[in-house]
């Protein structure tokens, strides 16, 4: 078992350490053409890699950078009075274009079948396809139709290439009460903590409860004992057992609740307000199971 996790968390961080390589991989000409459908390309196509990220979106730029953001193509379709305004964000992997991406769904979100994902707002689009996380914004003096606009960004869509399949690492966690569209990646480690590095989540619901539950592979003890003592510092132990994995806690904190975080071979893993214990051990051990079929 050991040794399956280790292989686990050699390809987790092999894929994690491509979010920072920014060497450029599309030509956008074959995308971004003079026409998608019936809509007119109306100037020029603008990029801008990842060291000038800052002249296009500013204050925004620290995010995307920190997801392994390569470059940014954007441009601008019209028809008649109607435009839509595209950026199509290149990101070292999918782990990148996905962690964005998702960040910016709800799991009420009205969501069509496109690309890996995508989601249709009012008068905007998020779009997901392997490496590539795509904005359109329409304007218009009306309403924009939004049957048009998802046909325009189908036509956009089967211009970028890639795969649509999600990360495999959102595809271990269990399903029994899963909030479906609520799996996310934080380069940097979950927020209220800035740790552990790496992370996943995804949300659970039981009645009027929901949970979030996470995990990083490839940590080491040290950083496990780490992130107990940044948890004990804003709150307090409840246990220092809890018989999930070789090492865990049970904990409440301002930022997370009831929390339970656990160490085994290299993982570290938990579960953020929790209403008890019994379910907090329990996903984490259908968590655990999963990891280890996975492979």
């Amino acid at each position: 078992m050991r040794n399956m996790f280790l292989i686990m968390a050699m390809l987790v961080t092999f894929s994690c350490s491509s979010v920072n390589n920014n060497k450029p991989k599309t030509n956008f000409d074959s995308i971004l053409t003079d026409e998608i459908g019936s809509y007119a390309r109306v100037e020029q196509v603008k990029i801008y890699p990842a060291d000038s990220l800052w002249n296009y979106i500013d204050g925004a730029a620290d995010e995307y950078l920190s997801y392994g953001v390569v470059q940014v193509a954007t441009a601008e379709y019209s028809k008649g009075d109607l435009i839509y305004s595209i950026d199509i964000y290149e990101f070292a992997g999918l782990l990148g274009a996905f962690g964005i991406y998702a960040k910016r769904r709800l799991p009420d979100d009205n969501f069509i079948n496109l690309g890996t994902e995508a989601l249709l707002g009012d008068s905007y689009l998020y779009l997901l396809k392997d490496r590539f996380f795509v904005t359109i914004n329409a304007f218009s003096d009306e309403l924009p139709d939004l049957e048009h606009l998802s046909i325009f960004a189908t036509a956009l869509g089967s211009l970028i290439p890639g795969e649509t399949a999600m990360p495999e690492q959102t595809l271990v966690f269990p399903q029994k009460r899963l909030i479906h569209h609520s799996e996310k990646f934080w380069p940097s480690g979950l927020e209220q903590y800035a740790a552990p590095e790496s992370c996943f989540t995804a949300d659970y619901r039981k009645k009027d409860d929901t949970c979030t539950l996470f995990y990083s592979t490839g940590r080491t003890q040290a950083e496990y004992e780490m992130f107990v003592k940044v948890i004990q510092g804003k709150g307090r132990i409840l246990s220092f057992t809890t018989g999930v994995g070789e090492n865990s806690i049970y904990a409440i904190t301002d930022q997370t609740g009831k929390t339970l975080v656990s160490y085994t071979d290299g993982i570290i893993l938990g579960v953020l307000n929790v209403a008890g214990d019994y379910w907090a051990k329990a996903l984490c051990k259908a968590l655990l199971e999963n990891l280890e079929a996975k492979l």
